[in-house]
């Protein structure tokens, strides 16, 4: 489930990433920050590895990372 505000005036997210289940994997705020699972990012590893744990949970991906 991908979820978008992109008017921002209260600081919401601009872009959230939930797992089927409603889980929180990627958020994109509008101050640049980039959180995966709650998580300040703190290398381009860590958004790499939420993306693929969301492509996984909607059957994009095999749980090897395979398509």
């Amino acid at each position: 489930m991908i979820t978008g505000n992109y008017f921002t005036p209260d600081k919401n997210p601009i872009l959230t990433i939930c797992s089927k289940g409603g889980k929180e994997i990627l958020r994109f705020d509008p101050s640049g920050d980039i959180f995966v699972h709650g998580k300040l990012v703190e290398n381009d590893k860590e958004v790499v590895q939420g993306f693929r744990k969301f492509l996984v949970d909607q059957g994009y991906l095999g749980s090897e990372g395979e398509s």
